[in-house]
Parts: C-alpha cells; structure tokens; sequence
C-alpha cells in the first residue's frame, strides 16, 4: 500500500478485441470533478496536436484560507451527527450492492410536477433538484433511520462562477451545499419541502458562502464519510464524451467507491435523461428500488 496517494495515476488497458480502457485515480485534495474532467479533455487536445481550449489556473494561493479564519456564515456541513440508527452496523454486517436506476424524460418530468405541486414552497426547480429529493427520502426510509436521526444532503457546488471575478480554469475543489434535518421531518414532509430545502442550499452559495465554508475546514473537522449522510455528486454537465486521444470518443464512462453516495450521471442520450448510482447494503437496496419506481 502507498504510505503517500498521488495526485494523479493513470493506466491503459488493452482488449483483444482492439479496444482501450483508461482508468485515472487522483488525489481529491488537488482535484473536483470539474477540474479533473478539464484536465481530461486538456489531455486528450494535446494527445491530438491541437491547443489547449481552457488555459488552467493553477495557482491555489487564490483561495488560501486567510489568519485568523474568518467565519461569516454557519453551514451545516460542518454539524457532527451521532449514528443513533447504528447504520455502522448494519454495514458491516450486511452485503454492500450498487446498483444504477434510469430516470428518462417521462419519470423526470413526474418527478418535477411532484416537486412542485405546492407552488407557495416552490414553483419550478431543476430535474438535480427533484431527483435529489427522491433519492435522499428513499435512501432514509430504505436504511430504517431512527425520527430523530439527523441526515444530511451534501453536495458539491462549483465555486469558480461564484467568485467575483469568475475563475474559468481553476484547477482546485469545491464547496459543498447542505441540508439538514430529522429523518422523521425527512419522511413526513412533501416532496415539495425537501426540493425546497435543497433549492434553498443551493441558492445560499455566494462568495460569502465559499469563504466561509473554506475557512471552515481550519476550524472544524469535516466528516464527508458519515453513514448517516448522503453524499450527491452530479455529473450531469461533464463534458466526457469529448474525451478522444485520437481514436473516436469513449463508448462509456464509469466510477469507482461511491460509499456512502450517489452519483448522478447524463445517460448518454439525446433525450437528456439520468442514471443514478447507489451503493447501499442489499436488503435497504431492495427497499429503495421499490422506492423510487414511478410507473
């Protein structure tokens, strides 16, 4: 085992058949999801002969936390949360499954009108949105979490358009967005609620917001692999499918460890539906594809 992880790893492997895999592990304190995918598509201008499209920003000094940190805002992020449904527990003891779920044009749009359905909470919201709230409610009743079980929703948030300048380019990470409640509130509440508590985390990312989240992590220590959170990641927006070295563009893009999130990717279609990958413990994972079927 390395006693130090890279910033970056990358292997190639060849099939019989004529094909190629790339696999790529990289360090995530250097790295989010748009930075990598930058430096992907960056790679693969070069691997062409063709110049660069997105200069990259490299200086991390820019966001350097300042002294003493300057907390201006709470984000509950940083709230620590008991495991009083003992979900380590039922972890360890049960077999860990992924599993990926489509949700096409139709079943977003249904998911949208039930987001929705209370106009004075919300009137419109995005299909992240209204499928974020589905997943985390499913998630919650799937792993029987105890009323006063606290859950939190994290996840992340571009910073470089939030900063004033924009930094287009910047190789660094982002923020997370949070929402907190009750498992008890979580089950009880419309699902117009939960979309407008998660349209509400999204809405409060500033500037403010970046620095103080930044300054933050000095302070407070920030437990991303807490069982009892989920941890959203969208990829909804990459641009992977232009990821090509030379040889035609990639025919399919996978993860790796997602525990304990969820990951929302564009299917690949012209319709513009998504997949979500989920890892869950096998009976909780029956539990929520029961869940989440909208037919």
């Amino acid at each position: 085992m390395l006693e130090v992880t890279p910033f970056l790893t990358a292997q190639v492997t060849k099939f019989r058949c004529g094909g190629f895999t790339v696999g790529i592990a990289f360090n995530h304190c250097m790295f989010d999801g748009t930075s990598l995918m930058n430096f992907m598509n960056s790679w693969t201008e070069i691997a062409r002969g063709r110049p660069l499209s997105l200069i990259p920003r490299h200086d991390r000094t820019i966001m350097k936390s300042r002294v003493p940190p300057q907390i201006t805002g709470t984000s509950d992020s940083f709230v620590h949360i008991s495991d009083v449904s003992d979900l380590k527990a039922l972890y360890e003891e049960e077999q860990i499954v992924w599993k990926s779920f489509h949700f096409d044009n139709q079943k977003l749009a249904t998911l949208k009108k039930m987001a929705t359905t209370d106009e004075q909470i919300i009137s419109s919201c995005s299909s992240f949105v209204a499928l974020a709230a589905l997943v985390w409610r499913a998630r919650t009743i799937a792993l029987k979490m105890k009323p006063d079980q606290l859950s939190k929703l994290l996840f992340p948030v571009d910073l470089r358009s939030k900063m004033k300048p924009p930094m287009p380019g910047y190789i660094g990470n982002a923020v997370k967005a949070c929402c907190l409640c009750t498992a008890g509130e979580l089950i009880d509440e419309p699902m117009s609620f939960t979309a407008g508590r998660i349209q509400e985390a999204i809405e409060r990312v500033n500037e403010d917001y970046v620095w103080s989240w930044i300054h933050s992590l000095d302070v407070y220590q920030f437990d991303l692999l807490s069982l009892t959170s989920l941890v959203l990641v969208s990829w909804q927006r990459f641009d992977y499918g232009s990821t090509d070295f030379g040889w035609g563009k990639p025919r399919t893009l996978g993860t790796g460890d997602l525990s304990p999130g969820c990951l929302f990717m564009a299917d690949g279609s012209e319709k513009g539906g998504i997949v979500a990958v989920l890892v869950l413990p096998l009976l909780a994972m029956n539990t929520f594809e029961k869940l989440v079927q909208l037919e």
